[in-house]
């Protein structure tokens, strides 16, 4: 669960993961957020 003010790893996928979970695999990572800090991004 996210809650304001509290610190939380994040990765943001090209496409919704529930959509169609067979395509999951051929999803590519946006951005990935550690701590609250973006540490890789597309």
């Amino acid at each position: 669960m996210l809650r304001a003010g509290l610190l939380a790893d994040v990765v943001v996928l090209d496409r919704d993961p529930f959509a169609d979970p067979e395509t999951l695999r051929d999803a590519r990572v946006l951005r990935t957020i550690v701590g609250g800090r973006t540490v890789w991004r597309a």
